[in-house]
């Protein structure tokens, strides 16, 4: 009643993954604080601009609803700053937490703490990206594009009897992870479509 699902991955992980492999995702400081950057310049340049001008219009003409809208106007741009700021980073943190961490004899673990057994896993589902530049979308496009130069556009997912682990494609030692998922004796999609 105990018997593992999946008993050639059970082994595979035995022979394959004597040490832990940890699976590193690439971070993009620089990139992430130039559009932060942008952010704060933007949002937080109007906000600025409109409170000055709010504060003009004080000391010149005593207040008035100008200088309430302008106060009004400098805080809502505030807001939307500290709303954008704030769901980047909630998106990341909810992103992130299904990528794989850990890899190692007994499964695999995430980001989010969540571990997976080998014996559960039922198969491997690997997802291209397309990756072009869009003229309708240029800088995020362009942004993407330069982003995954160098890499193998996939993201695999781990599929196991109680969730998935995702590999995402912006890891480091990509074609070693990749070699690995290969060497797995499992069933494979590509885009949730069984592979012959």
């Amino acid at each position: 009643m105990n018997q593992p699902v999946n008993e050639p991955a059970v082994n595979w992980a035995r022979q394959t993954l004597q040490q832990p492999v940890e699976v590193k995702i690439k971070e993009h400081k620089i990139l992430m604080g130039i559009a932060m950057g942008l952010l704060i310049l933007i949002f937080g340049g109007i906000a600025l601009a409109i409170y000055a001008s709010a504060i003009l219009s004080l000391m010149a003409k005593g207040w008035s609803s100008q200088v309430t809208g302008g106060l009004i106007g400098g805080t809502f741009f505030l807001v939307v700053l500290i709303v954008f700021v704030g769901g980047l980073f909630l998106l990341g943190k909810f992103t992130r937490k299904h990528f794989a961490k850990f890899m190692d004899g007994e499964g695999v673990r995430t980001r989010g703490g969540k571990s997976f057994r080998w014996a559960d896993l039922h198969y491997l589902d690997y997802k291209k990206m397309n990756v072009k530049i869009n003229p309708h979308q240029l800088a995020a496009s362009a942004t993407q594009v330069a982003l995954m130069a160098g890499v193998e556009k996939v993201t695999v997912d781990m599929v196991f009897a109680g969730g998935k682990a995702v590999i995402p494609p912006l890891i480091i030692d990509q074609p070693q992870i990749l070699g690995l998922l290969n060497s797995i004796p499992v069933q494979r999609r590509e885009n949730g479509t069984v592979k012959q």
